[in-house]
């Protein structure tokens, strides 16, 4: 199942707690790989990179809905890890990986989820849902298990940079848990029209739904939460993603 050894371009590894989504306030050691297909421009504070494969970041990205705000994330490759080294790392006791980016499903994923499985590590893949899952991580691994030991997909719907499209259909059954980001330069209104019709037309009501403020890359947005509440409560059923990081000022 591990396949060819190769390295992984590793933007920053940290052992926290999750801020978003089912598992927020889980502590997880998170695993940020290099290189992204949805930011499209550079901003100044863009710090030059050694690698020119995957250049600096915090880009300017558009969410599901034409929301486009600055990444938070500096995915900017530091280092060239194998999966072993990688899981190496993790300190003793972990028991939740997050594999973030940048856009993970940019890269072959199979040795790395497989050697964390071996060591009974739950497996979390954060994404936009704009690459097919299946063609770099094998489906068997998409399948794993069920329950707390399923592979955990948590799918933040974006535009792709590439091909201007968001979350390709064939993944949606894949995906664990729907994040949507919702910005306050549009109305409510707009904004519910967005999730709701995006859920019918993805048949994607069984995975839990969170909304999530767009937020500064360091701090909370006030009035971008508080629209979230509202949302949250309008629909009765979908939950508040609070980036619970950025209130407590923590990786």
């Amino acid at each position: 199942m591990s396949g060819k050894k190769f390295s992984y371009p590793v933007a920053e590894m940290f052992h926290s707690l999750q801020g978003e989504g089912v598992y927020c306030g889980k502590p997880m050691f998170f695993i940020r790989l290099a290189g992204c297909n949805v930011g499209r421009l550079h901003t100044p504070q863009s710090v030059p990179s050694s690698d020119a494969e995957f250049p600096v970041v915090h880009a300017q990205c558009t969410a599901h809905g034409g929301a486009e705000f600055t990444c938070d994330t500096d995915y900017h490759v530091r280092d060239r890890l194998t999966a072993e080294q990688i899981v190496s790392i993790i300190p003793p006791g972990v028991a939740y990986a997050c594999i973030t980016g940048g856009e993970p499903f940019l890269h072959r994923l199979d040795s790395l989820v497989g050697l964390l499985f071996s060591e009974g590590i739950h497996v979390h893949v954060e994404t936009s849902g704009t690459l097919r899952f299946a063609d770099t991580l094998d489906p068997e691994w998409l399948e794993f298990g069920n329950g707390a030991n399923r592979l955990h997909i948590a799918c933040s719907p974006k535009i792709s940079a590439s091909t201007n499209q968001s979350v390709l259909v064939e993944n949606a059954p894949f995906v664990s848990e729907w994040k949507f980001l919702i910005s306050t330069a549009r109305t409510e209104n707009y904004w519910y029209r967005v999730v709701s019709d995006f859920l019918v037309a993805y048949n994607a009501h069984e995975a839990p739904v969170y909304l999530q403020p767009i937020n500064a890359i360091d701090t909370p947005d006030a009035d971008a939460t508080a629209r979230v509440i509202r949302l949250a409560k309008r629909s009765g059923v979908w939950s508040l993603s609070p980036q619970l990081h950025k209130y407590l000022v923590i990786r």
